[in-house]
């Protein structure tokens, strides 16, 4: 099991540089959270996967400002669609539909929880929706590649996805 890997692409007004006080570094006394021994379910399901990719899909637009010296006052959020991937082992359509699932429209929990307390993350995505699925290959072995977008829920406060740091 690989650590977790997190990428975040930051988009902005820009701050000129200022002088600050070198940081003391407070380093982690925690070891990097693995891709093993997750409780990893889809729908109920619990899949047999290597990789699970989640991209918050946000659109980011500088707010204009002539007053400001930079042109710009902030940014903002104005558009979100939350999509990823997931690579299953294929299993018999009685374990699991994947294909009906994918024609029906049928919506499902996605919840990962990685970690233990102290060092724990929570990804919870109330009505993942099944987008796409193609067959793949993973060292000869037979799986689903899984294309989802996470629908907005109403009983979960209308968040497509959640994150939790514990």
């Amino acid at each position: 099991g690989r650590p977790v890997e997190i990428d975040f692409t930051f988009r902005g007004k820009w701050g000129k540089p200022v002088d600050s006080a070198i940081l003391a570094p407070d380093y982690p006394q925690t070891q990097p959270i693995r891709f093993v021994s997750s409780a990893m379910t889809i729908g109920g399901w619990t899949p047999r996967v290597s990789s699970l990719t989640i991209d918050c899909g946000n659109q980011i637009e500088l707010r204009e400002d002539s007053t400001d010296a930079t042109g710009y006052i902030s940014a903002v959020i104005v558009d979100r669609r939350v999509k990823g991937t997931v690579n299953p082992e294929a299993t018999v359509l009685t374990d699991r539909a994947n294909y009906t699932i994918w024609q029906d429209l049928t919506e499902g929990i996605l919840s990962v929880v990685l970690g233990t307390v102290g060092n724990k993350l929570t990804w919870t995505a109330p009505k993942l929706q099944v987008t796409q699925i193609k067959e793949g290959d993973r060292n000869k072995i037979q799986t689903d590649e899984i294309e989802f977008q996470c629908n907005r829920s109403a009983d979960a406060g209308d968040n497509e996805l959640t994150i939790l740091v514990e």
